[in-house]
């Protein structure tokens, strides 16, 4: 379940579908629309280009219809939402050098 802060409407159509991690960094953008408005010098459009989740000045174009899902890469929306078993522990997790 996600936090309290993402229950608002800004994102309902985001919720059990996009990873905590990009609601966090969608949430940081959201605080920044309040200082860069609509204005794409004064954003950077960073987060964009570098994780593709919309930026601030994305988030003040967006109504009172909420952050659409199809502004989200769909990387972000195919990420597993369970937890890694009690039985395997960590130590049994690794990632292999090609």
């Amino acid at each position: 379940m996600a936090g309290h802060r993402f229950k608002v409407t800004a994102y309902k159509k985001l919720i059990s579908f996009v990873s905590k991690y990009a609601l966090n960094l969608i949430s940081e953008e959201v605080d920044r629309v309040k200082s860069v408005g609509f204005d794409k010098s004064r954003c950077g459009c960073t987060l964009t280009c570098t994780h593709g989740l919309p930026c601030a000045c994305q988030l003040a174009s967006f109504g009172v219809g909420g952050i659409p899902l199809k502004s989200v890469h769909v990387m972000w929306t195919r990420l597993s939402f369970e937890d890694i078993p009690t039985e395997q522990s960590s130590s049994e997790l690794s990632v292999d050098r090609v």
